[in-house]
Order: structure tokens, then C-alpha cells, then sequence
């Protein structure tokens, strides 16, 4: 401890004078420092992140601060930083550096950068110029909004044969693309394709308003129907008309749609398929499709948007199940579903209009309505004359303009309705009913009121008819609808009134004479007039 020598230090205090002069500095440089208080946030957030990315590429030094400026003004270019409030800031931060001029290098680089953006972008858009350039000088586009497709024809090949564009076509209009030298990638072709590009195009109001005005004379459709040689030749002008011009009301109408099913009955070899598919121009071929369709399957939902005529050949098999799912498909206005590789489903809609063939005389299988079904009995069809699908359409185009009704309604829908219980298959139910009962009339003061479970037992004990719900339902609908005297008893049962036949009487029924001519007369069907 008396080693260490004591420091002996005097303590001046700074005069009034030197005071004065540090505090003057230290407001001096306060005053000089720029305003920045109108700047927004967002601004001298993203102004932060420019500067930090350029301090992690440059260092702010003698011989590099103009690089360090210019990447600063790059950076804060391209996050949308105002130029002034990056001028301003930049001062605040690098203007204390001698005579170094901060404001020319980052308003520099603001000038090149706008320019180098604007001209990608013109590089860009001159790009798909070229593209289309290329491709309409080559081809010719359109979009079939029947089929949901773009379509093209090649100009030197004349330009009138449209096909599919598929993928294989892509790659052939990007080959052709990168051989004249047109800097593109699939992507940018598949995209333009599919875009509004080509021009929307319908093929059936192409073709139909392509035709020569009808005459109003010239019964075009009376001449097809007379190429059938039928029992009923009134009622198939009748039924061939309405089916003719609801099909063109529902091909060019998306808010009509064709509910009949035109059904032609005959033996084998006839040309009943052979007809139907002649009824569509040569310009219309491929909208034709030939086969059941099944309402589980979507492919075949979406062809009642894509297809003119659906030919339900094979329509002996139908099922009575399936004939109910067929009329619900028959009356659908529009099909919702969802396309292979499409985001969402979409709303189709309905233009195909139906046609069947059938060998099988008793092909109605359906105890219920059958008012959609068109049902001609063919003897024989004179299926290799030509047909004049002009005239033909031009007729049923200028019958659907005039209002002309193509449905059946009120007193017609129960005409067809009877003519069409010759040809439906009847049920066991229905069939030993009558064999076993009739209906009582006021008269028969011997008749039993019995409930319809009752009538089913006897029926399934001596008709060998199972007795089960859907046997009762289907009673039921027969003793309602064939106008049996009804009633409810005291506990809420209904009982019909019906006339039991003794074994004498069944047998007389069995043996008696049927005039066949009377039955098999047709129903008055009105003969369409010459100015309809």
C-alpha cells in the first residue's frame, strides 16, 4: 500500500462560453435533419427491408456508395416505396457523407428499373400477340358450345373440316410455334386455347337458321311419314310432327325441352334403327348417339347436352324401374355434373331430343301413365328413300316460330293413355283381378264391399300371385284407376265394390267371342290440316 503513489488530477469545468457553442452545434444538426413525419408506415416499413437487403449485398463505402445507392433505389422500386419518400429517407440516412450526391443514383435507379419492367411487360404481351398471330394465319378456331370443345380447320386444306382439338394437336401448334422462332411453353398455348380465344359457335342454330324459309305449303314431314306403312297413319302424322318440332324447339331453346320418346314397333329387319338414324342431315351426323342411357352414369347424362338424338335401341329389356328412371330423364331441363379435370360442376343443358326401336309389341312394362311414349306400329318402312332434311326442318323450324303445340294436354293426354294400354304388359295382379272380379255397378245389389288386402289374398290363392306391398300398391292403382265403386267403413278401411264371377261365368269369359275389330280400332286422332 505505500507503494502506490497517489494520481493527482485537476477538474476543470467547461467555461459559459464552450457550453453555449456545443448546444448551438447539437441544434444546428436537429434543424437540418429532414421532416419524414408525412411518410407513411407501410412506406418506411418496406424502405427498412430494401435497406436491409441492400447492407447484406453492399457495404456503404469510399468507392462503392453509388452501388450501394442504386441497389437501395432497386430494392425499394420494387416494394412499391414511393421515389420521393425513398429520396427523403435515403438523405436522412447517407446525405452526411461529404459532398456524395445520394439523390442521383436512387432516382437512377427507379428510371432503369420502371423502364426494365415495362418492357417485359411489352415483351409479354407481344409474345401472345404472336401467338395468336401465328395460329389464325394457320388455322381457323372455334368453340362448340354443344360440345363443350374448342374446334379447328386448317386454312390450307381449305378451312371447312373441323376437328377436336386434342392433345396432340397442342403439341403440334407448339412445334410449329417454337420452329418459327416464337418463344412460348405449352402452358401458354394450352391456356390460350382454352380461353375466349376462339369465337362461341352452335352448330345446331347454325344449321337450322341456315335453311331456305319453308314455303308453307309443302307438307315435308306428311312425306316422311307416308315412307312408314302403319295401321294408324293418322295418328303417326300426327305423333311424327309434334316429335319433329319439339326436337328443334328443344335443340335451339335452352328453356323448351322435348318430353315424348318417338317408339317404333315391328318385327326384326324392318329399318326402324335405320329410319331414326336418317332423320339427322349429313351436317348433323355426330350428334346421333345409338344405346340405352343410364342415369347413374354421368358420360351418358351428358350427352342429352351434346347429343341431337338419343336412339334407346334395345328397349324390349327395359324394366319397369328403369322405364320410370327413363321418363325422369325425358322431362330434365338441364344435367348438373362435373367434367373430367373441371374445378365445378356446371349446369348442362338438355338438347337431345329421344327415339326407340323395340321387336316386342307389349314393351310397356309400367302400370302408371304412359303419355310420354309415342308408340307406331310398323308394318314396313321404305328407309332408303332419300329424305329432304331441308325442307323437313325448315317446316318444323317455322311451326315451332308460329306457336305450333308439340305436346300433348288435357283430353289428348288421356286419349294417349289408352291407346297405349294395348301395347303394356300386364301385371299378374291385374290380370287375375278381372279374371276373378268385375266392377259392381249401382244395379248389382249382390255386390261385396271388400277392402284391397282381401282381393289380394284371394288372388295370390288362386292366381298363384305373391301377395306383398308392392302387389297391394299395385292393386290399388288398378281398382282406382278402372273406376271401382269405393267406400270407408266405420274403422278407416277403404272397401271396393266388386261383383265376384262364378266358376260358370269364368269359364263362359274364357270361351266367348271377342270382336278383334272393334278392339283394334284406332282412336280418333285428328288428321292434321294442310295449313298446320
Amino acid at each position: 500500500m505505500n507503494a502506490v503513489k497517489p494520481l493527482n488530477v485537476i477538474v476543470s469545468l467547461p467555461t459559459r462560453e464552450e457550453c453555449s457553442s456545443k448546444k448551438s452545434k447539437r441544434k444546428s444538426k436537429s434543424e437540418s435533419s429532414p421532416d419524414l413525419s408525412d411518410i407513411s408506415q407501410q412506406a418506411s416499413l418496406d424502405y427498412s427491408k430494401a435497406l436491409a437487403y441492400t447492407r447484406r449485398k453492399y457495404r456503404f463505402e469510399e468507392g462503392g456508395r453509388d452501388n450501394f445507392i442504386y441497389c437501395l433505389g432497386n430494392q425499394c422500386y420494387v416494394r412499391h416505396v414511393p421515389e420521393t419518400a425513398a429520396v427523403r429517407m435515403a438523405i436522412r440516412d447517407f446525405g452526411g457523407s461529404g459532398d456524395f450526391d445520394v439523390e442521383t443514383p436512387l432516382r437512377n435507379a427507379y428510371v432503369y428499373t420502371s423502364q426494365t419492367d415495362a418492357a417485359d411487360q411489352e415483351t409479354k404481351k407481344n409474345r401472345v400477340d404472336q401467338i395468336v398471330d401465328f395460329l389464325n394465319e394457320n388455322y381457323s378456331f372455334r368453340y362448340n358450345v354443344v360440345r363443350d370443345q374448342v374446334e379447328f380447320a386448317k386454312k390450307k386444306e381449305g378451312g371447312k373440316v373441323y376437328n377436336s382439338v386434342r392433345l396432340r394437336d397442342l403439341n403440334s401448334f407448339y412445334m410449329e410455334l417454337v420452329r418459327a422462332n416464337i418463344s412460348c411453353t405449352l402452358a401458354l398455348v394450352r391456356s390460350l386455347i382454352e380461353s375466349d380465344f376462339a369465337p362461341d359457335y352452335n352448330p345446331f342454330i347454325a344449321y337450322f337458321e341456315s335453311l331456305p324459309p319453308w314455303d308453307g305449303k309443302t307438307d315435308y314431314i306428311k312425306q316422311l311419314a307416308d315412307t312408314i306403312d302403319t295401321p294408324d297413319p293418322a295418328f303417326l302424322h300426327d305423333a311424327l310432327k309434334r316429335w319433329l318440332v319439339g326436337m328443334v324447339a328443344c335443340a335451339i331453346s335452352d328453356r323448351e325441352e322435348n318430353q315424348l320418346l318417338l317408339l317404333l314397333y315391328s318385327k326384326q329387319g324392318k329399318g326402324k334403327s335405320r329410319f331414326i338414324r336418317n332423320l339427322l342431315p349429313s351436317e348433323l351426323e355426330g350428334y346421333y348417339r345409338n344405346g340405352m342411357i343410364n342415369p347413374d352414369n354421368k358420360d351418358h347424362m351428358l350427352m342429352l347436352s351434346s347429343c341431337l338424338i338419343i336412339n334407346l335401341e334395345e328397349f324390349d329389356g327395359v324394366s319397369s324401374n328403369r322405364l320410370a328412371d327413363l321418363k325422369r330423364v325425358i322431362t330434365q331441363d338441364r344435367v348438373t355434373e362435373r367434367k373430367v379435370f373441371d374445378f365445378q360442376s356446371h349446369a348442362f343443358v338438355r338438347r337431345a331430343s329421344f327415339a326407340a326401336s323395340t321387336n316386342n309389341p307389349h314393351c310397356l312394362q309400367e302400370i302408371a301413365e304412359n303419355r310420354r311414349i309415342l308408340f307406331i306400329s310398323v308394318d314396313n318402312i321404305r328407309y332408303r328413300m332419300l329424305v329432304n332434311h331441308a325442307g323437313l326442318y325448315a317446316q318444323a323450324l317455322a311451326l315451332y316460330y308460329e306457336g305450333f303445340q308439340y305436346w300433348y294436354e288435357g283430353d289428348e293426354i288421356k286419349m294417349l293413355n289408352k291407346r297405349n294400354e294395348r301395347f303394356r304388359l300386364k301385371d299378374p295382379v291385374e290380370e287375375n283381378l278381372f279374371f276373378y272380379y268385375r266392377a259392381a255397378t249401382a244395379c248389382d245389389f249382390t255386390a261385396k264391399w271388400l277392402p284391397a288386402a282381401t282381393l289380394l289374398a284371394t288372388i295370390s290363392l288362386n292366381g298363384r300371385v305373391q301377395s306383398n306391398r308392392q302387389a297391394l300398391q299395385t292393386l290399388v292403382y288398378v281398382l282406382e284407376n278402372n273406376s271401382f265403386r269405393k267406400r270407408v267403413n266405420a274403422n278407416g278401411v277403404t272397401e271396393y265394390a266388386v261383383m265376384e264371377y262364378t266358376v260358370e261365368e269364368r269359364a263362359d269369359n274364357a270361351t266367348r267371342i271377342v270382336n278383334m275389330g272393334e278392339s283394334q280400332q284406332p282412336l280418333a286422332f285428328d288428321e292434321p290440316s294442310e295449313e298446320a
